[in-house]
C-alpha cells in the first residue's frame, strides 16, 4: 500500500494564565523567581442561590487571595469541614485581633 505525505505548517494562539486578581483586595498574584506557586495563592469560589432568595437562581464566582479568605473564615462562629491543626476558636479570634492591630 502506498501513501503520500505532506508537510504542513501551522501557527496556533494559546492563552496561558500569568496572574490571578483577588477580587477583595485587588491583590495581584503572579509566578516570579521567589514565588512560583503564587497562582496557588488565589481561590476561586462559586456560590448558587437557590429558589426564593434574594438573589434567586443567580451564580456567582469569585477569588480571594488566602490573606482575604483567611479573615473572611476568621469571622465564622464554626471552623469549616476540613479546618485541621489548631483549635478553631483560638485561631480565629488570634486573626481578628491581628487584623485588627494592623497585621496581614
Amino acid at each position: 500500500m502506498a501513501a503520500e505525505y505532506t508537510t504542513e505548517t501551522r501557527t496556533e494562539e494559546h492563552s496561558k494564565l500569568t496572574a490571578k486578581i483577588c477580587d477583595k483586595c485587588g491583590g495581584r498574584y503572579a509566578p516570579n523567581d521567589d514565588s512560583p506557586f503564587a497562582l496557588n495563592l488565589v481561590h476561586n469560589f462559586g456560590v448558587f442561590f437557590g429558589y426564593g432568595s434574594e438573589f434567586d437562581n443567580a451564580v456567582w464566582s469569585f477569588d480571594l487571595c488566602e490573606p482575604c479568605l483567611l479573615d473572611f473564615v476568621a469571622t465564622f462562629r464554626q471552623a469549616p469541614t476540613g479546618f485541621a491543626g489548631e483549635d478553631f476558636e483560638e485561631w480565629a479570634q488570634a486573626r481578628r485581633t491581628n487584623t485588627e492591630i494592623g497585621g496581614e
